[in-house]
């Protein structure tokens, strides 16, 4: 589940994303989610997810879950500039 909403990008608005015309535009968290975990929660083996998934224990699930629940936004339209 967390890799679909990372690759529709729905965690753009809180870690930034890449901009043709502006390049990287920093998000309302700052640009690196392990970053970000790391520093909320140093003492739990969060990052990265992908990988770690698989030996999360209850609190680590849940931590997860609240954390990204927190960070997640709606995808904004997208428009395609004319040429």
């Amino acid at each position: 589940m967390y890799e679909k909403y990372k690759n529709n990008h729905y965690f753009q608005a809180a870690f930034g994303k890449d901009c043709v015309d502006a390049g990287f535009i920093k998000g309302w968290v700052g640009v690196s989610m392990e970053r970000d975990i790391f520093l909320q929660f140093p003492e739990l083996n969060i990052y990265p997810i992908e990988v770690n998934y698989k030996n999360f224990d209850e609190l680590s699930c849940f931590t997860v879950i609240e954390y990204l629940f927190d960070n997640i936004s709606k995808k904004k339209m997208h428009f395609i500039r004319p040429v």
